[in-house]
Order: C-alpha cells, then structure tokens, then sequence
C-alpha cells in the first residue's frame, strides 16, 4: 500500500498530523543545499552527482511548497522526496565504494586517506539526507513488509555482499598486470641496455643545433601493450640529411632477451650520438569507470603513462604537455586544478571517441632510463636522478648548479626570468612579484661564490629594486609596476627589500644606504604598539592601513629589522634609522610573536607559515636574542617537522623527505626548501641554547635528499629547451613543470644552509 492514507476519513487525518512550517522549513533547506550542490560541484558536466542533486531538489522544494500551503497531498510529496534520496544515496555509496577502494589500493599510504576523507564525506551526507528521509517515511505510513521476518535479512545479506564484491573488483580493477619483463630491476635494467650503449657509441655525433627530445605527439606500437608482450620505447636523435629530429620507436619483440639487441639495431637505423630515453613498460591495467572527482588520480604523476590500444603517451610526455594539472573540478574555483582530464588526454592520444570517461584507456607503468649526450646511463625514477645522499659534495654541486641557473635566468633591465616552461623554453612575467626579486637577490649576496659575474648580477638587480621606489618624505616602498600607487602599498616588497640591500651591502658597501634608511623607516612605519605589522600603507597619507596579519611579510619585517641593527653594529650609517629605535622595534615584536601572537589553544595543534620567523632568531642570536621568539620557531619546527614524510610514512621512496600528506599529492619543492630553511635555521638556535639537535638533523638530511633528487640536471633534462639553461632549476614538482624563480632561491638556500648545519659547510 502507498501510504495508509487511502480512506478519505483516514486520509484527511493523516494529512492534519503531519508536520507544516517545520516541514517546510526543512525541505526549502534541503532543496536549496542540494541545488548548489548541483550547481557548484558538478565536477565535469551533468554527472550523477549532479542529476541526482538537481532532481532531488525538484523533489524537495516541491514537498516543501506543499507543505507550506498545507496542502493535503504534501504527505505524498515527503514520501516520494524521502524513497529518492534513499535511492541516490545508496547509488553514491556504491560508487564512492568502489572509487574510494580503488584509490587505496593504487596509491597505498595517503590513496587510504583519501578513502577516509571520502568516508568521512559520505557520512555528511548520510547525516544530512538520511533522518529526513527516515522521518518522511516512518510518518507518512512506514514500510510494510509482507514477510517481516525474511525480507529485511535479504535485503541486508544483498547489500553486504554487493558492497564486499565492489571492494574486490575495486581492488582487482587498481592492480596493474606484469607484462613479461616486469621482474627488472634497475641494475637489471641498466644491464639489458648494454647493446644500445655499445651501438650509441659507433653512431656518428649530433649537429651542433641538435633539438631536444621533446616529442607530444603518442608512439604507436606495432600492438597495444599488454601481458606476456615486452615493450619498450626508445626516443632518440635521427638523421635527416645534416640535421636531427626527435624520434620515437616501440620496440615489440617475442622475447624479452631481443630488446637490447632490436633497440640497438633500431638507433643503428638513422641515429646520432645525442641523448637517448628508453621507457620500458612493466605493468598494463585497462582504466575503469571512476567517479569524476577520483578519475583524475587515475594516473599517478611521472609512474604512469597512458595508451589508446597501440596509440601510447610516456610518462615524460604527460609531464611536459602539463596532464597533471588539467581536471578543474569545480567552475568557481578557477584555480583549483588536479591531476588528468579525460578530454585533455583522449585528445592529446588522438582520440576522437565521445567517451565520457577513461573507461578504456590503458595505464602502463613504465621505467625509464637516459643515455645521456656523454654516453653516461641514468635510470630515473619519476623522471628525477635516484637517491642522492645529501653530503658535502652532492650539496655543494647542487649548490653551484642552482646558482648558475640564477645568473643564467637575469635579463638585461636586472629582473629575473619569473616563470620559465623547461621543456618549450617559454618565459614569462606575468604576475611578477618584487618579493620574489629581492629574495633572490638576497641569496645571490649571501650565498653566491665572489665573482665579477654575481657582482654585476647583484648590481643590475639593485639598481632594478632601486628603480621601482616610491618616496614620500623619509619612506620609500618598492611598488612593481614602478610609480603605481593605485593600490596600497604592501608590506612584503619593501621587508624583503630592506633584506636583499643589507645581504648585498658587504659587496657594495654605501651604495645603497639611502633606499636601506627608506625603506627600514617604512617597515618601522608599518610597525603596530604591539609589535605586529599592518599589511599596508596608504600612499596618498603615508599612514599604515589595519587589517589582517600578512602572512609571510611579519617575518620578513623582523628578518629586515634584525640584519639592519646586525648592520648598524658591524658599520652604521647616518642614513638608517636611529639604532635605539630599530633595538625597541625589535624587543616589540620578538615579545609580540614569541609571547602573545599565537598564544592559544592553536599553538599545540597547528601553525601557519612561520618560516621566516626562524630566519629572523638565527640571525639575532650574535646580537639580539629573546627566548620566547626563539621558543616560537622551535615550536613551529617541532609541528611541521611531523609532516615531513620518512621511510614510515607509507610513501614511494622518492617522496622521503616531501613536505605532503602522502603519494596521491606529490610533495613540492618550495614548501619542502622553505622549511630546509627553517629546520637549518633553527639547528643552529638549538645549539645556541644548548639543545639536541639529532632528530633535527635527520629530518633536514631527508628534506636535502629530497630538494636533490627535484634538482633538474643534465639526464634528467632530456626534453628541455636549450635556451634559457635549465639544469640547476627546481620546477614546482615532477608532475607540474613550471620553474618559478622563488622555487630556485629558496631551495638554494635550504642546500647551502642545510650543509653548514649538518656539518658539511664549506
């Protein structure tokens, strides 16, 4: 029976008890949630998700029109409305299910936390749709079951046994399957390239002008990939007359002893002595139908690489095209993008299908190595060097390595290449932020080996900050474009500003004296009673504007305040700030922030980006300590340091030492250098205090050999552009190649201060 409601008498009082406003109420919420649910997170398209919030809505405002009206078929309405959501529901749990288990089981480690987090999710909504659904049922007539004691265990037996075999096919559905040549290691590996070294030897040399090996367009194999069927890819340097093009070639044997030997014969063809890159292909696993916001991670960054039948993409190729950064979940939030995008890979695979999902491609796992233009074989591993022990040697190499790249990356008019595409070679401005500048700068004066070629360096980007300063009075602040003042002034250019000119004034002695006075007056001027900083300053009254801490720029404000008294002592000016004014700045914010800005409950669950804080306690501890503030870095080193993934986190072993959560977001490379920085920096305020630094120690030797196993170099710059130079750069991570002049300097920096406090400094 629908509902009990049928007889007339009965009906009307049926209708007369049930809920009116409260109804209502309920269902206009539910209806409007659910409709921007619909609208807001649809993730591509009209999902399910999204049919089912926008049909659900329908339903619920159309319960609660009834029922704000009173009208006698509302009762009706609330029970069709409470049967819909139990039915979507149980659609998503088995989707969410599925996709969760799948997940887990292909990234391990943190694939298990994102499965909580969707559990977790679930469990909202059950909260969220289950009661009212409940209610609307228990009221409007119940359930009745014609066989009360059977039907219900049935009903409970199917459901168990439905979501046990959805966990089962999940997790068989993640396991990629060995093809015949999968019990390789990389020594084994290396090995069975013999025969391509030995024939990369006899091949006549590259043109001067040779390209890189950077190839978009898919290989295409005699057959698709799969078991029992080696297959390797070589991308090589060909002849073409007295030129050489990139080229790629699948090399498909019967057995896996002739690979050495065909490649080897394939580069005796038509090639040349330049580089070489063979990905040979472990695993194959045919991609399910995930939901939307997991079918992005169905590719794991620089492991993977895709084909469409025999039509394949490495996992390089996937890296250079920018395939990881492509699904863009939720319209509203433009810059929220993650991992691949169906359409963007059907569509770079040549794939011109209507299909709706990746249901159908092929992940490959694959390993690859390098020859490199030397005739050196590399294996990498998610297209990086392998392990790299982070000691005196490799840190000074790396070291050196990073600042050519800086030298190499200035323009003419002083500024750095801001961002730079390693594999086109493209550079860009946009978005260009003094901050970044001047911290570069800083680092060139304070790390640089003495040279006439940093000094001009140093020199041209000075003058540049020297160019952009607004003055008023006694105050300058560094405003990028130079003169516009349409906005207000920022605190962070000048606090970094007033760092870069006292870093480099032991090169250039005076020279710039009046922008450092300027400057630091600006940043006195920026200072509040206690001790904190306001994030602007109107230029038009040159008074400070209130507003919410900035991040980042109150450490560089007191990072500036303590290098200029550190300056004062060693050769004061007439053109600085008076000295007792720049000391009772100081004594303000050291009790500000080691005494009163994060004293609360936060302080023992979380801190923000503190870093420069830490830089700010080293460098007073000659001159200017106050344990409190020292207090606070080592507390904030001791909070972060927990997430610095180690051999126990359940990570893949080239993510040891990330700052992340796990395998499914890779760790990147500023957040990991900037809080080397920090960790370096509080080793030596520790040692000042006369505590153990072991554990210290060996979280910043992991976070070193992470940074040095992110380091571009020459193997792993196979398919990079010629020009502007790339070894030495440090992209955002492997899976997101964009250089950022900051993401250089900063990971400079962790290297050369991580090597002096581990004992390995010069």
């Amino acid at each position: 029976m629908w509902y009990p409601a049928l007889v007339a008498d009965e009906a009307r009082r049926a209708e007369i008890e049930l809920p009116r406003w409260s109804l209502g109420a309920l269902e206009a919420l539910h209806a409007a949630v659910l409709g921007a649910a619909g609208a807001v997170l649809p993730f591509r398209g009209w999902t399910t998700f999204a049919v089912g919030c926008f049909g659900l809505a329908v339903l619920h405002a159309a319960a609660a029109v009834l029922a704000l009206v009173g009208h006698p078929r509302r009762g009706l309405a609330w029970r069709i409305q409470s049967f819909a959501s139990l039915a979507l529901l149980g659609v998503l749990t088995v989707a969410l299910l599925r996709s969760g288990i799948y997940i887990a089981t292909l990234y391990g480690g943190l694939g298990r936390g994102v499965a909580a987090a969707l559990a977790a999710g679930w469990a909202l909504g059950v909260l969220f749709t289950l009661p009212l659904a409940c209610w609307g049922i228990a009221a409007t007539g119940g359930v009745r079951w014609r066989r009360r004691a059977t039907t219900p265990a049935v009903l409970g037996v199917l459901v168990v046994g439905g979501a046990i075999a959805s966990m089962y096919q999940a997790r068989a559905l993640a396991a990629a399957m060995p093809v015949a040549t999968a019990a390789m290691d990389d020594d084994t590996f290396a090995r069975a390239l013999a025969p391509v070294v030995g024939a990369w030897k006899a091949l006549p040399p590259a043109p001067a002008d040779a390209p890189s090996l950077l190839i978009r367009a898919p290989v295409v194999c005699p057959s698709p990939p799969g078991l029992g069927r080696p297959t390797w890819i070589a991308t090589y340097l060909s002849r073409a007359g007295d030129r050489a093009s990139a080229k790629s070639r699948c090399i498909q044997p019967t057995t896996s002893d002739e690979l050495g030997p065909g490649l080897a014969g394939a580069l005796g063809e038509d090639g040349v002595a330049g580089p070489v890159v063979v990905d040979q292909v472990e695993a194959v696993q045919r991609l399910p139908a995930l939901s939307p916001i997991l079918e992005a991670l169905a590719l794991r960054p620089g492991l993977d690489g895709v084909c469409a039948g025999a039509t394949c993409l490495m996992p390089w190729q996937l890296a250079a095209d920018g395939q990881f950064g492509k699904f863009h979940p939720v319209p509203s939030v433009p810059d929220l993008r993650y991992g691949v995008s169906r359409d963007a890979l059907r569509r770079a695979l040549g794939d011109r299908s209507e299909a709706t999902s990746v249901d159908g491609l092929t992940r490959i796992v694959t390993r690859t190595a390098v020859l490199d233009a030397h005739g050196g074989l590399h294996v990498l591993r998610r297209l990086r060097r392998r392990e790299s022990s982070p000691d005196e040697g490799t840190l000074d190499a790396a070291s050196r390595a990073a600042e050519e790249f800086i030298l190499s990356a200035q323009i003419p008019d002083g500024r750095f290449l801001y961002t730079l595409d390693p594999f086109t070679g493209a550079a860009s401005f946009e978005g260009f932020a003094v901050a970044r500048q001047a911290g570069t700068t800083a680092a060139l004066c304070e790390l640089g080996e003495p040279s006439d070629r940093l000094r001009g360096a140093a020199a041209s980007s000075l003058k540049m900050l020297a160019a952009l300063e607004w003055r008023k009075d006694r105050l300058g602040a560094l405003v990028y474009p130079a003169g516009d003042v349409t906005q207000p002034l920022r605190l962070g250019p000048s606090a970094l500003g007033v760092v870069a000119f006292l870093a480099c004034r032991p090169r250039f002695g005076h020279r710039f004296d009046d922008q450092i006075g300027r400057l630091a007056r600006f940043v006195l001027t920026m200072q509040r009673p206690d001790g904190g900083f306001h994030p602007h300053l109107d230029a038009a009254s040159a008074n400070p504007i209130p507003g919410p801490s900035p991040m980042y720029a109150e450490g560089e404000a007191v990072l500036g305040l303590v290098l200029l008294e550190q300056e004062m002592f060693r050769d004061a000016s007439s053109r600085f700030p008076k000295a007792d004014e720049v000391s009772a700045a100081i004594d303000r914010s050291m009790d500000h922030f080691g005494s009163h800005y994060w004293n609360h409950l936060e302080r023992d669950l979380f801190f923000v980006e503190e870093s420069w804080h830490c830089l700010a306690a080293r460098a007073a501890l000659a001159h200017h300590r106050n344990p409190a503030y020292e207090r606070f870095c080592l507390d904030y080193v001791a909070f972060k340091s927990r997430l610095v993934l180690d051999e126990r986190s359940g990570v893949a072993p080239e993510l040891v030492g990330g700052v992340g959560f796990g395998n499914v977001l890779p760790p990147e490379s500023t957040p990991t250098a900037s809080f080397g920085e920090a960790v370096a920096a509080a080793i030596e305020v520790k040692l000042a205090r006369g505590e153990d630094v072991t554990a210290d120690r060996a979280t910043l030797r992991r976070m070193l050999g992470f940074l040095l196993r992110q380091q571009w170099d020459d193997a792993s710059c196979f398919a990079c552009a010629a020009s502007p130079r790339v070894p030495g750069a440090f992209s955002e991570q492997f899976a997101a190649p964009t250089i950022r002049i900051d993401y250089v300097q900063h990971a400079w920096a962790a290297l050369e201060h991580g090597a002096h406090a581990l004992g390995a400094g010069r």
